[in-house]
């Protein structure tokens, strides 16, 4: 764990605010792939039913959800410019025609959303990475201090992802070591520590 610290704070912590170039709102939206915006919406939904504590906010299947969010914007294009993260939850009111679907409860923090589940989403990661840390960046006011890129590579390294067959030996070594952490769980670490707080303040896994 305290390679984990001083790796965040020594690569991450400095610079200023980073301004994302993407505003995330429905022009970007529509023209992502639906597997896109899937894992862009579940990482979302991974920090406001987690980290934001509002498991109540969506029920139903991640696909389904991406798609109401589409047929609003298609529906409104007027609101266009309103991001991603805000009409989410109007495309799951009843007057958007959402009918809510109790599904599979995950009591345990941030749910299957661990070190399998990063690299089964492969080329499309990066999305839900976007999708965390705007839902942190929109309700938590965090500011990120690089590009989503970088947060991204800092999460292939920790989980020993590789887009090749071939894993290097150190590549393997870290997906045995972190297997099974949670994504949310090492980006509030990168976070915290962009916060300049105590390594001592950092929760361990």
């Amino acid at each position: 764990m305290k390679v984990l610290v001083v790796s965040f704070i020594g690569v991450l912590i400095a610079g200023s605010a980073f301004a994302s170039p993407e505003r995330y709102d429905g022009h970007w939206w529509l023209q992502l792939s639906k597997d896109q915006q899937q894992e862009f919406i579940s990482g979302a939904d991974d920090c406001v039913r987690y980290d934001l504590k509002r498991p109540e906010v969506f029920h139903g299947s991640y696909s389904g959800w991406s798609g109401a969010i589409t047929v609003w914007y298609q529906s409104h294009p007027a609101a266009l410019a309103d991001k991603v993260m805000f009409v989410s939850h109007r495309a799951l009111s009843p007057e958007a025609g959402w009918k809510p679907v109790r599904g599979e409860a995950y009591p345990e923090k941030h749910g299957y959303f661990d070190s399998s589940y990063y690299w089964q989403a492969d080329r499309n990661r990066a999305f839900f990475v976007e999708g965390y840390l705007d839902c942190r960046v929109s309700y938590f006011h965090d500011v990120l201090r690089h590009p989503v890129d970088d947060y991204v590579q800092q999460l292939d390294d920790w989980f020993g992802y590789d887009s090749q067959s071939n894993v290097s030996p150190v590549r393997r070594a870290y997906q045995k070591k972190h297997e099974g952490q949670k994504i949310g769980t090492v980006l509030d670490r990168i976070l915290r520590s962009e916060r300049n707080v105590s390594a001592a303040d950092i929760p361990k896994q």
